[in-house]
């Protein structure tokens, strides 16, 4: 985690805000002040049940796979200037809500769907971007089985390589020795 840093000036982190406190006794409470949107941001997890991230993910498959396979990444990412919106955009704030939902309502159709491909989902979540569109993403692996079935065919086949080289290897020893014979003969 980032420290603030200087008591004195201003600093935006993360839906906090630090404001200026005397070098004596300063308080918790005295050096940040919630901003509008924390009460959205307590509303969303509280119903979600789960921490938010208030953090900006640009837009792009290489930006929210590295969002979503971070350490200790959340299930919810909301930009922090969109969280201060919804604050005054109660409209905005259940777009949002509602398609964050349908998310999360779709994750058992979706790992049903991944279990019949043989993949198991790990994770899943959704990214609220600066522009209020939202990303979604999911993290899967193969499940046991289709790894078992994966590994059997591994070996199966490299002995069918191994099966073919060594019919090659055999094919060539007698052709050379079929050879040698022959030039043994004529000269």
């Amino acid at each position: 985690m980032q420290s603030i840093g200087a008591v004195s000036g201003y600093s935006n982190y993360q839906g906090w805000h630090v404001g200026r406190a005397s070098a004596e006794k300063v308080g918790f409470s005295d050096v940040l002040n919630p901003l509008e949107g924390d009460s959205v941001l307590k509303e969303f997890e509280d119903y979600f049940g789960m921490k938010i991230d208030v953090t900006s993910v640009d837009k792009g498959h290489k930006n929210v796979t590295k969002y979503a396979t971070g350490s200790g990444a959340s299930p919810i990412a909301i930009a922090p200037n969109i969280l201060e919106e919804m604050a005054n955009n109660p409209e905005l704030k259940q777009r949002i809500k509602q398609t964050l939902q349908f998310h999360f309502d779709s994750v058992p159709n979706g790992r049903a769907f991944l279990a019949s491909k043989g993949l198991e989902l790990k994770a899943s979540g959704a990214i609220v971007h600066e522009d209020g569109t939202v990303s979604t993403w999911s993290i899967s692996e193969e499940s046991p089985e289709k790894k078992e079935q994966i590994r059997k065919q591994m070996e199966a086949e490299a002995k069918e390589k191994q099966e073919r080289k060594q019919a090659f290897e055999d094919a060539s020893a007698e052709y050379r020795e079929q050879v040698r014979i022959s030039f043994n003969l004529v000269v």
